[in-house]
């Protein structure tokens, strides 16, 4: 670690050269010495503390002639660096290897910042551009080929950390995209059989924009160089729907031109949903549904959401509103998405308490204006408000914030149902289904009787005037009277 600063450099300070010798050791010692294994931490400390004068440069120097800390150092930087083809097999030999593991088995992977990892893999997760430089001048034998203790590839974990500079020295040393690639595209460690997610899989659970931008701006310019075929058509529906939940619509398109077969899973429409309509208008120019799958776009379930169903758990009214505008160019391609049935969405948008619920709830209704359950919706909701004002008024009392609170707070609850209410009463004005429930007659009619009387219990416990006169203004409509009534 020898020193760059100049003789005529100006003396800090508080430069550890200021300090006498013994002082300046302790110090060093409580920098250097702390913790199990050499960290990069530590490391860039020390390097920057011999940047500081000449006088800095020769205290480190002294130290680490004169200590215990060079036989660190020393052990540090001597381990032992493997190839991932070699490490692979050596684990597999030496077991025990999941590398027999049937596909879909549960994977446990060995954690990234393990408290064993050596000095390469931390500086490069750190992105220190300078310590990585140091320590490739001092560990000559580290490639892009190299895997580290655990069997990590440092490619990969360069990928991973979005270490711009340690990615563009691999690059430098790759012969073509095609073995940069191979190296990229890995599976950790080397021991893991290779249905595992890869470094690109893990970068992108980040969901950080200015990262991926940063990686996509590095390998960019190599991959138009050197055109290479091979793309990662492994990448996860997780890591698909994960991009496209942030990725911009250029951005985007520039990682799938170049190296990645990004747009295949019917969850991107779940991502593009988080992300918003200007990622929905690019998926739907781009036509990326798979083939056959047309009618079961917006019906597929990714984490037990529909599309539409994640965008009223979210309260993404414009992605909402986006999905609902284009069904029509979906029954365009296939008659049978006229048939999707969006009760639970409509639902869950009655249900929900927040102000912005109610414009879902508007735009839902307006596209499915003859649904026959649409007469049970304000039972929903009255049960539902009761509930979150019971919720309220304990929430009040714990936290010491008295009446005046509480009933403020019952009162943005109430406006928000009595918008919904006035939403629901529209549609039912111009309901023309001949029967409420399926069933017998008197099966429906016994219904009906009970939907009304629990409407009515549902307002006396709620004791809301406001409210009341919204119901009432319901039951003024025939339509909704006969219906409840059992008069068809």
């Amino acid at each position: 670690m020898e020193a760059n600063a100049s003789s005529s450099s100006p003396r800090s300070p508080l430069a550890i050269g200021n300090f006498p010798t013994e002082i300046a050791f302790e110090i060093l010692d409580k920098l250097f010495m702390e913790g199990p294994e050499l960290t990069h931490t530590a490391l860039c400390s020390l390097r920057c503390l011999s940047l500081a004068d000449e006088a800095s440069a020769i205290v480190v120097q002294s130290y680490l002639r004169l200590r215990p800390p060079s036989q660190r150092l020393e052990r540090a930087l001597n381990f032992q660096v493997f190839s991932y083809a070699v490490e692979r097999g050596r684990l597999h030999r030496e077991g025990p290897s999941i590398l027999t593991q049937l596909p879909g088995t549960p994977i446990v992977h060995p954690s990234i910042r393990s408290a064993e990892e050596d000095i390469v893999t931390s500086t490069i997760l750190d992105g220190c551009a300078d310590c990585f430089d140091w320590l490739r001048a001092e560990i000559p034998q580290l490639s892009r080929t190299s895997v580290n203790p655990h069997g990590w590839s440092y490619v990969g974990l360069a990928l991973y950390a979005g270490s711009v500079h340690a990615l563009k020295y691999f690059l430098d040393s790759a012969s073509d995209p095609a073995d940069f690639m191979f190296c990229m595209i890995q599976h950790f460690p080397a021991c893991v059989y290779q249905y595992g997610p890869s470094h690109f899989d893990l970068m992108t659970e980040k969901r950080d924009l200015p990262l991926l931008k940063a990686v996509v701006d590095t390998l960019e310019p190599f991959f138009l160089a050197s055109p290479c075929q091979m793309t990662l058509s492994n990448l996860r529906p997780e890591s698909q729907f994960n991009i496209c939940s942030f990725a911009t619509p250029k951005l985007a398109e520039r990682l799938q031109k170049n190296f990645a077969m990004l747009l295949t899973d019917r969850s991107i429409w779940h991502g593009a949903v988080l992300n918003g309509p200007r990622f929905l208008d690019y998926l739907f120019s781009q036509r990326k549904i798979p083939q056959g799958d047309y009618s079961r776009v917006l019906t597929h379930h990714h984490d037990g959401r529909t599309p539409l169903g994640l965008a009223m758990d979210r309260n993404l009214v414009d992605s909402a509103r986006w999905l609902v505008e284009n069904y029509v160019f979906f029954d365009m391609i296939d008659r049978r998405c006229f048939e999707i049935d969006v009760y639970d969405e409509i639902k869950l948008a009655t249900m929900a308490n927040s102000p912005a619920s109610v414009r879902l709830l508007q735009i839902l209704l307006s596209v499915t204006p003859s649904h026959h359950k649409i007469f049970d919706l304000p039972i929903s909701l009255l049960g539902r408000l009761i509930v979150a004002l019971h919720q309220e008024l304990r929430a009040s009392n714990a936290a010491g914030h008295g009446a005046v609170a509480f009933w403020d707070a019952r009162e943005a609850q109430e406006n928000i149902a009595i918008q919904k209410c006035e939403a629901i009463i529209t549609v039912a004005r111009a309901f023309q289904y001949p029967c409420l429930y399926h069933g017998s007659e008197q099966e429906d009619h016994s219904r009906r009787a009970q939907a009304l009387d629990r409407m009515k219990d549902l307002l006396e416990e709620l004791g809301s005037e406001k409210l009341s006169r919204v119901i009432e203004n319901a039951c003024s409509c025939p339509r909704w009277q006969q219906s409840l009534r059992g008069q068809v």
